[in-house]
């Protein structure tokens, strides 16, 4: 498959699941959590919408244009505009909606095989842009509060979205959270570098350790990573909302646990939420866990409000 054909599969799936609200099919080919995300909730509305407005949907039809793309090996870009015409009925009356939608779609190809990596939403294409020298990425802001939100509706379940790690859940955990407030994945196909997530392929685990294991995002969020790192903090009251803390119950340098801080109490010490024990706004320091010792040592990360 090449990436163009991606794009045409991408758009067929995006249009065919305005008839059956059901992203499933777009997961197969899209990487970005986010997005999925993003479309699951729009859909879920505009069923609820169609059923207030007692409408019936016979046709939707989208085509696309690729405005603009950049391509080197193993990865691409493109600026689609997509057309889409929409036909519904409501009683006797026949009505036609039609839209057009920018977006930029980053891809990737592994293994011969190409998926879209991420999709950015865009309110529309300037395709006489000069192209950059670097593979292009669009800055971010790290969103805090998206980080809380997704922390608060997910400590005490899990996301399906994701691959649940029944005995120790934390890191994936809070790689969701950071992912949520827009932290942007760095993907290399390589588990022990980067920081990136796809799911399992039969028996094939798709995600760096740096998401799911403790110590390894404790080194990664301290490297000098080109795509972002952390700033590590000397005391607690550094810490903010969105920001992480690796846990080293036993003082022998290997941190065995991470949470996210989701609240500031009013001594200013951060309150977390985790995995794991499933604990909401929890105080930071775990003194009242069975995990904890006398020997216990922590490590405190602020994240960039910048990528």
């Amino acid at each position: 498959m090449s990436w163009n054909t991606l794009l045409d599969e991408y758009v067929d799936i995006r249009n065919q699941m305005l008839f059956d609200y059901d992203i499933g099919p777009l997961a197969s080919l899209v990487a970005d959590a986010i997005y999925l995300n993003t479309q699951k909730i729009k859909l879920f509305r505009l069923y609820q919408l169609q059923q207030q407005r007692n409408l019936r949907m016979f046709k939707h039809n989208s085509t696309y244009n690729i405005v603009r793309f950049e391509e080197r090996e193993n990865e691409a870009v493109a600026w689609i505009e997509i057309s889409l015409s929409n036909q519904y009925q409501i009683g006797a009356a026949v009505h036609i909606e039609e839209r057009l939608e920018c977006e930029q779609i980053s891809m990737r190809s592994y293994n011969g095989h190409w998926y879209i990596n991420r999709i950015y939403p865009m309110l529309r294409v300037r395709p006489n842009l000069p192209t950059e020298p670097e593979y292009p990425r669009v800055p971010s802001s790290y969103n805090r509060s998206q980080v809380q939100t997704y922390a608060h509706t997910w400590w005490n379940s899990h996301n399906p979205n994701y691959l649940f790690f029944e005995n120790d859940d934390c890191t994936n955990f809070v790689s969701q959270c950071l992912f949520a407030g827009n932290a942007p994945m760095n993907y290399t196909g390589k588990r022990e570098l980067g920081w990136w997530y796809q799911g399992k392929k039969g028996n094939q685990e798709l995600w760096s350790f740096s998401w799911a294991v403790a110590d390894s995002l404790n080194r990664f969020l301290g490297s000098d990573s080109k795509e972002w790192h952390a700033e590590r903090v000397d005391v607690p009251q550094k810490l903010t909302i969105g920001d992480v803390i690796s846990y080293d119950w036993d003082g022998n340098g290997h941190y065995q646990h991470s949470a996210i801080v989701t609240e500031v109490d009013a001594n200013g010490m951060p309150l977390i939420c985790a995995h794991t024990t499933n604990s909401k706004n929890r105080y930071w320091d775990y003194r009242d866990s069975y995990a904890w010792t006398s020997l216990t040592k922590y490590r405190f990360f602020h994240m960039p409000d910048q990528f």
